[in-house]
């Protein structure tokens, strides 16, 4: 079964992805949400190397909808376990950029030149609880206050992708 009739729900009589979908077809079928080479701690921070997308990922985009803007979204690899079980070493976490006010969800955050990626609860109006999913992981409390220029909230975690 050619891959344009699982993806699209389309036949290609030639078979090659290239001929059979042009681009603006299949830009306007599916997104291309960009994989970055940067690593999102689940530990205790890692700092990034490097901000360029090293490759994309294809999604439908009546599935992306349900987000602000597609092109706010990308993807990064999660490194280390401070959030097992729910996210693993090397999973691939989608961030939507476009959601960056302080509220309860799973967070990639910025502090100082550290990227985490954690479980975000407000505790108050200038305070955030950050926590990891393994207990081995002690709570971060942040002041946004005082943390103003070394912390940022990057995006919201809304879909991960793993091998199995």
């Amino acid at each position: 079964m050619p891959m344009e009739h699982l993806m699209l729900g389309i036949s290609a009589e030639s078979g090659d992805w290239e001929t059979a979908l042009p681009d603006a077809e299949f830009d306007k079928a599916l997104a291309r949400v960009p994989v970055f080479d940067i690593r999102v701690s689940a530990g205790n921070g890692r700092e990034p190397w490097d901000e360029r997308p090293i490759s994309a990922l294809a999604f439908r985009r009546d599935y992306l909808k349900r987000y602000v803007d597609a092109d706010q979204l990308v993807i990064f690899r999660v490194d280390g376990d401070s959030m097992e079980p729910f996210l693993c070493h090397d999973d691939m976490l989608m961030v939507d950029q476009a959601q960056t006010e302080p509220r309860d969800g799973l967070f990639v955050v910025r502090i100082d030149q550290q990227l985490l990626v954690k479980r975000v609860q407000v505790a108050g109006r200038d305070k955030l609880i950050l926590t990891s999913a393994n207990p081995a992981y002690a709570p971060i409390e942040i002041d946004t206050n005082k943390e103003k220029d070394g912390f940022a909230i990057i995006g919201k975690g809304v879909w991960i992708g793993r091998n199995i």
